[in-house]
């Protein structure tokens, strides 16, 4: 699957979605755009830039969003304890990698 058709896809999906916040939205767009630049999974990034990129300050609120998008089935999570670690995320809509 292509960058655009994620989008598309990913859109169209959160559209009928009564659960997807903004939040959730700018998020998951962080993480599109760390795909265009890394184009391959596992996508690896650490917390503190990907709340930069969706401009989301608290990381209560990050914490719940990634749960909740790993939860909805958007993407697969595998969180690093190590601060200085980074995270590892696999994108993914419904039953569909993103490859």
């Amino acid at each position: 699957m292509n960058l655009s058709s994620a989008i598309v896809l990913f859109y169209q999906l959160a559209e009928k979605d009564a659960n997807i916040s903004p939040s959730h939205i700018a998020i998951y767009n962080a993480l599109l755009f760390v795909w265009s630049e890394q184009k391959i999974m596992p996508l690896s990034i650490t917390r503190s830039r990907l709340m930069r990129l969706a401009k989301i300050r608290g990381t209560a609120t990050f914490s719940k969003v990634i749960r909740d998008l790993n939860k909805m089935g958007y993407l697969s999570y595998i969180p690093s304890f190590d601060p200085a670690g980074k995270t590892q995320i696999f994108l993914q809509l419904g039953t569909e990698p993103i490859i």
